[in-house]
């Protein structure tokens, strides 16, 4: 039997842990290492059956409920009740006392329980005075470790950060078997980006060793990485779209929008309205509607997203123009006011996108223009990455002066890109600044695609 990592993501990435294996989880306050430890403790009771000792310092038993139960461990209350998980609350003694205190709850757990964890250390190595005393007591722990033989420690300890010294962390490090350290950063912008690093797993040979992560209602999220027999079975039902317009044919090079294929529209214009373009878009939009395809539209820009609903309104060149904006699922998202940094990444996690065919992202400058585009690189990455792995063909519209200001890696990111500039007598011009398929930049007059358009 293997032990799950708290995650699925990381089940898959770096493996489960052994039997007689010592995991050190070390971090800032805050950084999420509690959070950490109770997702390895829920995941291998339901996994496993696992019977677990939660030994704890600094919060009450009743506090970690509470917390267990905002990250999706809503039946701790059963579990602890039923015997199969038990928090232990160690009082504050002098080191000669502690050390007896602990040895003995650790002996006895070896015959009752699978895995014991320890949350935090850090008070610990601050009541033991002296180097001997902590030796001592690193000592025991690695005793107890060989002795337990079949199941898991996991030790939480405070980064130095938070007054633990240089050396009472390297001895943990030394003996333990994984150490996986949680930080985070907070931008000026206000943005919050959370990273997990693989620092040591004694006997592999890692791919990844540093991973963004989210804290949500399910625990840990690892943002970077998507189970691929979960992508497998989401991205074998897409579907091409055909385009049925040879301007767009010359756009796309080719008749049809593979699966996932990521597009930008760079619009130079101070209005939506008269791109016979984006018409076509929309008039194509409600054909996939029409077909069963699920649709969902996000928008950074109420503004934007209101003249959009206005191009579809027409009902022009849309059928059924009331019923097909009743289907798309729209979310106007105002970023002054909404947690960002939550909403982006609950927006990549794969159970939540599983149902989409075709995304529309509206307004995405004021992303940049709000926190700052170095800030939100990550993100902003991981959840292309994401849609495209999963072959949901997303269509991303951003108002700007000029393409130069649009963040390079941006524009990387996409498949094709396409930059729609007025002229001086008023025409549009769609021109081709990016395709994976083609480099040669094609120019063509916005007037072109009404022939495409269906009255």
């Amino acid at each position: 039997m293997f032990y799950s990592t708290g995650s699925v993501e990381l089940d898959e990435l770096i493996g489960r842990f052994e039997p007689g294996t010592m995991v050190l989880i070390e971090g800032a306050p805050g950084a999420g290492k509690t959070t950490l430890a109770l997702s390895i403790a829920h995941s291998n009771i339901l996994l496993n059956n696992s019977r677990v000792l939660y030994i704890v310092f600094g919060e009450t038993p009743s506090k970690l409920s509470v917390i267990a139960k905002r990250i999706g461990f809503s039946d701790v209350d059963e579990f602890v009740s039923k015997g199969i998980l038990k928090f232990n609350k160690i009082p504050f003694v002098n080191d000669v006392e502690l050390i007896n205190y602990i040895t003995k709850i650790l002996s006895e757990a070896i015959s009752e329980y699978d895995i014991v964890i320890i949350d935090s250390v850090t008070p610990l190595t601050k009541i033991l005075s002296g180097y001997q005393a902590k030796r001592t007591w690193v000592q025991m722990v690695y005793d107890f470790i060989s002795k337990f033989s079949k199941g898991l420690v996991v030790l939480v300890a405070d980064s130095m950060n938070s007054g633990h010294t240089d050396e009472d962390l390297k001895m943990l490090e030394f003996v333990s078997d994984v150490v996986i350290d949680l930080d985070y950063k907070i931008h000026e912008t206000g943005f919050l980006e959370r990273i997990l690093k693989i620092k040591k797993y004694r006997g592999k040979a890692l791919r990844v060793v540093s991973l963004p992560f989210l804290i949500t209602s399910k625990g840990i999220t690892v943002l970077s990485y998507i189970r691929q027999d979960f992508v497998k079975k989401v991205s074998s039902r897409r579907k091409p779209i055909e385009l049925n317009c040879y301007s767009l044919e010359k756009i796309f090079g080719s008749q049809i929008i593979e699966p996932g294929t990521q597009v930008l529209i760079i619009d130079k214009r101070k209005w939506v309205h008269g791109s016979h373009f984006l018409r076509y878009f929309m008039q194509l939009l409600s054909e996939l509607i029409s077909r069963g395809l699920k649709i969902k539209v996000t928008s950074f820009n109420p503004e934007l997203l209101r003249e959009f609903k206005n191009i579809i309104m027409e009902c022009k060149y849309v059928k059924d123009c009331d019923k097909i904006l009743n289907l798309m699922k729209i979310h106007d998202i105002d970023p002054r006011t909404t947690q960002l940094h939550y909403f982006l990444g609950e927006s990549c996690i794969p159970s939540l996108l599983s149902g989409v065919d075709v995304a529309i992202v509206l307004g995405s400058e004021r992303l940049f223009h709000i926190y700052g585009s170095d800030a939100i690189k990550g993100v902003i990455i991981n959840m292309i990455e994401y849609l495209r792995k999963l072959g949901v063909t997303t269509l991303r519209y951003m108002r700007i002066d000029d393409e130069r200001n649009v963040p390079q890696y941006y524009v990387e990111f996409h498949d094709v890109v396409v930059a729609l500039e007025p002229l001086s007598d008023g025409a549009i011009t769609v021109k081709l600044l990016k395709n994976v398929k083609s480099r040669s930049p094609i120019a063509i007059p916005d007037i072109e695609f009404k022939e495409c358009l269906k009255t």
